[in-house]
């Protein structure tokens, strides 16, 4: 009875090892995949989908991967196989919109001329050969130049975005609602009379690098039906009226960035008040800010020079590094540096249905102060009221939901409501998202770009932060449909072959040594040809012995040598990097399974001997 069952229990265990076998080697050969990782890596967002459904006509990507490279580093090859199932899965869930072609450009061929031609970076490798890993799409023809494994979270975003660009082309509007002078003048000459002309701030110039810019007014009654995204910069003041205005926007599908500023030294306006707010709409939409406070952070403060001579760090004024940003947002995620000038806090309010997401914070012993207790004119004094707070402020946030409309009915101008073209919208029709920065004076010129003059000649501009960055990425990833904005920050492929690197740095420096004194040999070799030779030019002719030729010849043989045990020594390195890599495939594909049916089909001989 027993010998039965442990022939059962074994005919149960060789079942059990096949089908996991199987489902691993399937799964490796077919884009529909069983997806069990924490982040699932292999799975496409629920906004991906939908951009995948509205697709129409059909689609083709031109994958160019130079997957048999034998000279690109591992992790990075491996990271190309990932983009490349991704975008399988792509194809599978487009339902036969897409096509997907993989192309792998070899030296001097025509898929190389292909791949420069579609714009696909080219990446040299130490060996002098090109590496590709980039993706164009056609028709449209948006392109990832190069698929870099830094931004290997965002990887579904960048494939989402590269394919709705290409069935959605055409310059968007971005419309400017600013109580700040930020968008130039027309003229560009003095008119008696009138007011000096004014320049576009660098981050406008830099817009219309994009998109149509326009300027909306400050008291508008509507926002103009083709603007795309609306800018609302230092709203001051704004009456019930113009506020309706960009209530509306939003309600109807409207994509918005708010700047607010507690003091905004770019107000040139009357009166000591240099603070902004949307009370009426922040309020409905549970955005909670105050303008009367601002951010004190000593950890993070800019050092500044007093009439002393003496530098002192200046708490607020922030120079924000990565560690202030988020990485779950594509705005903030690739930037290094920001400075932030006297900014506000934002927080959610208590309770909210709105999702809030920090972009950008203090540190956690930040502090805020009442705006007008702060003596700009003597910096030590605002330290003296610096004591270390316990929590992160946060400057910059992403608010999502189903936005409420800030009115009941539309405000009246001057007693007539029929400036109104539209009827009252009482809430948005789907989750959209608002983008709100409690400051302005970080996209100034002064504090975000520096001019390169030759004389009274501008050469051109260096950024001095990612301030302009911040903004136009802010633009960029608002102006993406909610589909795109909906997809998740990927978690990150590459930790199953961080192993895999560190036994390729091993398998590197086994044969560093060899391969350096090699190289010098080579070097060295090279130098005496070239001594030879330098020697003996005579006019334009190089005139040598019998003897020199010989020994020419003989260094040449020598060269050639070298170069043959170079490349051994080369060749080596990768067996051993490849042998690593199919050691592991060897443990995920078949061992792991073959240990979890022993260990199943030991259950099943306990299970079955308890009962027999």
């Amino acid at each position: 009875m027993k010998k039965n069952i442990f022939f059962e229990s074994l005919s149960s265990l060789g079942i059990l090892l096949v089908i996991l076998v199987l489902i691993n080697v399937v799964s490796d050969r077919f884009s529909a995949k069983l997806d069990i990782t924490e982040e699932k890596l292999f799975s496409l967002s629920s906004g991906t989908k939908n951009i995948l459904q509205g697709i129409e006509g059909e689609l083709n990507i031109k994958y160019y991967f130079s997957s048999n490279s034998e000279s690109a580093p591992l992790n990075v090859k491996a990271y190309g196989k990932r983009v490349k199932e991704l975008l399988e899965e792509y194809v599978y869930h487009s339902k036969g919109k897409i096509n997907l072609e993989l192309i792998d450009p070899k030296p001097d061929t025509e898929e190389e001329e292909w791949a420069s031609k579609d714009g696909i970076a080219q990446i040299p490798l130490p060996s002098g050969e090109m590496f590709y890993m980039g993706a164009v799409v056609r028709p449209g023809g948006q392109a990832v130049k190069m698929f870099d494994p830094r931004r290997e979270s965002f990887l579904e975003y960048d494939i989402s975005e590269m394919i709705l660009r290409s069935t959605n082309p055409g310059k968007k509007t971005v419309g400017i609602l600013s109580s700040i002078k930020v968008v130039g003048s027309q003229m560009q000459f003095q008119i008696p009379g009138q007011p000096a002309p004014t320049k576009d701030w660098g981050f406008v110039k830099q817009l219309k690098n994009v998109y149509n810019v326009k300027e909306i007014k400050t008291d508008s009654v509507e926002i103009p039906s083709d603007v795309d995204l609306l800018i609302t910069m230092h709203p001051k003041s704004l009456s019930d009226v113009t506020q309706y205005a960009i209530d509306q926007f939003v309600m109807n599908g409207g994509r918005l960035i708010v700047l607010v500023d507690p003091s905004a030294q770019a107000d040139e306006g009357r009166g000591p008040v240099k603070s902004s707010n949307l009370d009426r709409l922040f309020k409905t939409w549970e955005i909670k800010y105050n303008s009367s406070f601002l951010v004190a952070d000593m950890n993070n403060a800019t050092k500044v020079g007093t009439p002393s001579g003496m530098p002192v760090d200046y708490p607020i004024w922030l120079n924000l590094d990565k560690q202030a940003m988020t990485s779950e947002n594509v705005a903030v995620s690739d930037l290094d540096s920001i400075m932030m000038i006297e900014a506000g806090s934002l927080e959610s309010t208590q309770n909210s249905s709105i999702a809030f997401l920090p972009l950008i914070q203090s540190s956690s012993e930040a502090m805020i102060l009442p705006v007008n207790d702060i003596d700009r004119s003597d910096p030590f004094a605002v330290i003296q009221k610096i004591s270390p707070g316990t929590t992160r402020k946060t400057i910059a946030a992403m608010y999502s939901g189903e936005f409420k409309s800030a009115f009941s009915e539309a405000p009246t101008k001057e007693g007539d409501s029929s400036v109104y073209s539209k009827p009252h919208k009482a809430s948005v029709n789907e989750a959209s998202n608002i983008l709100v920065v409690a400051d302005t004076d970080f996209l100034q010129n002064r504090y975000s770009m520096e001019e390169m003059r030759l004389g009274n000649l501008v050469l051109g501009v260096r950024p001095l932060n990612d301030n302009l960055n911040f903004m136009l990425n802010s633009v960029e990833f608002m102006l993406g449909n909610n589909d795109l904005i909906s997809v998740r920050s990927r978690g990150k492929f590459s930790k199953p072959f961080e192993r895999v690197v560190q036994l390729q740095k091993e398998a590197q420096l086994r044969y560093k040594s060899k391969e350096e004194a090699l190289t010098q040999s080579l070097k060295r070799v090279q130098q005496e040809i070239n001594k030879i030779q330098d020697h003996q030019i005579k006019g334009n002719k190089v005139i040598l012995s019998r003897d020199q030729i010989a020994k020419i010849q003989e260094f040449k043989e020598e060269e050639l040598q070298i170069k043959r045990e170079r490349r051994d020594v080369r060749r080596k390195l990768r067996e051993d990097i490849e042998s690593l890599g199919q050691k592991l495939t060897f443990i995920n594909v078949f061992l792991i399974p073959i240990l979890v049916g022993i260990f199943g089909a030991y259950r099943i001989v306990s299970i079955n001997s308890r009962r027999g």
